[in-house]
């Protein structure tokens, strides 16, 4: 689900398939912080729908604290889409600290977003030798 769903997000651009596969990973397991960070990052670059886009950033928090991809997904929107740096650094910190190689990584996906404009797949491979993850950058042109 989640590698079709970020196929369909990031290449064809089709949101609402990309939903719902989503969808169906979070029917199979509604804790899948991976799934819960794509429907975020979905429906804040994909959609423009940043309420709906918070509410997943902050129930990723919620099932992980600590999880660098949650807090640095959350810490990019409330800096890029709510201008709220205050929070913004305070969640990029705390990433940085529990993962400093992985949060740059992920923090400079982000920047390299908001200058060139364009959408795709970053891959920022764990420094703590877990699973890949992926953030997904994309900017409607």
């Amino acid at each position: 689900w989640l590698c079709a769903g970020l196929l369909l997000q990031n290449v064809r651009a089709d949101f609402n398939r990309a939903r719902k596969l989503y969808e169906q990973a979070l029917e199979a397991d509604p804790a899948d912080l991976a799934a819960i960070n794509n429907m975020g990052v979905l429906y804040e670059d994909g959609l423009k729908e940043y309420d709906k886009a918070e509410e997943f950033y902050q129930r990723a928090l919620q099932i992980g604290p600590d999880d660098v991809t949650s807090l640095c997904n959350y810490g990019g929107f409330l800096r890029n889409a709510r201008n709220d740096e205050m929070k913004a650094a305070g969640l990029l910190d705390r990433a940085r600290t529990l993962d400093p190689v992985l949060a740059e990584r992920l923090i400079s996906a982000q920047d390299e977003r908001v200058e060139e404009g364009k959408g795709r797949l970053k891959r920022a491979p764990s420094s703590k030798g877990s699973s890949d993850t992926y953030l997904y950058t994309q900017n409607c042109c």
